[in-house]
């Protein structure tokens, strides 16, 4: 079979330059480290595998089914920038919701505290 891929899983990268080679090989008859490097790093930026799969189209790859399966297999293989980016927004979230957690804590507390008259005379 030619597309193997295990979705919803990340490859490492050594194993998905292995298949992303050997489907390059099957596609366009050829898979040399740049090409295999390209194709990967297309797929970590793009925003769909449609996205790709047009990408791909626009460097002559075929304009059929295999493409697309390709693509959509290779999309799901590797991390995308759009992930991480919006990853370090929800850990900016979570850290900003912690923050506000502990003001409201440390204002909970100071509510319990009273001021002593100065008995001083």
């Amino acid at each position: 079979a030619l597309y193997t891929a295990h979705l919803g899983r990340v490859m490492t990268d050594k194993a998905n330059q292995a298949w992303v080679s050997g489907q390059l090989q099957s596609l366009i008859g050829y898979a040399d480290k740049n090409t295999v490097e390209y194709v990967t790093a297309l797929s970590k930026k793009a925003a769909s595998s449609d996205a790709l799969a047009s990408k791909l189209k626009d460097f002559n790859f075929p304009d059929g089914g295999d493409t697309k399966i390709f693509a959509r297999e290779l999309f799901n293989r590797v991390p995308h920038q759009q992930n991480t980016a919006e990853a370090l927004r929800k850990q900016a979230a979570l850290k900003k919701k912690k923050e506000d957690r502990e003001k409201m804590e440390l204002l909970r507390q100071n509510e319990r505290y009273e001021l002593l008259d100065d008995d001083r005379d």
